[in-house]
């Protein structure tokens, strides 16, 4: 594969979404108005964690690495409710029929992580 000038790069591009995402000046920002943009809603700060691996439970099992995790700092307008953001830029053809499945795996994922034995579901973030 041919390797691309960063003039030909957009935002779709894995390379340049991951890289400006986890960008320690601009990164936070940039994650901020794409999710305001998406979501027609204000946001807070935001933890971004670039390149989040999640392995399978033994070699038999799929695990998945998530480009860019994106975790809301609970503040006073949150109520301590902070919710958490997979961003997964693909323009590769075909992926449109696997999405619905492909969120529900990363998902699930996400959430057996996020929840400690003998807590309630309520206790997930959303």
């Amino acid at each position: 594969m041919a390797q691309k000038t960063l003039q030909n790069l957009n935002l779709l591009d894995d390379f340049l979404f991951g890289t400006l995402l986890s960008n320690e000046e601009f990164g936070e920002q940039f994650g901020r108005i794409l999710l305001e943009i998406i979501f027609q809603k204000k946001f807070g700060r935001l933890k971004v964690v670039p390149q989040k691996v999640y392995f399978g439970r033994n070699t038999s099992l799929h695990g998945t690495r998530l480009d860019v995790y994106l975790e809301e700092v609970p503040g006073e307008d949150l109520l301590g409710q902070a919710s958490v953001y997979d961003v997964e830029p693909d323009n590769s053809p075909g992926t449109i029929r696997e999405l619905a499945r492909r969120t529900r795996f990363y998902h699930s994922l996400i959430d057996s992580k996020s929840l400690r034995s003998g807590l309630k579901y309520e206790a997930l973030k959303m």
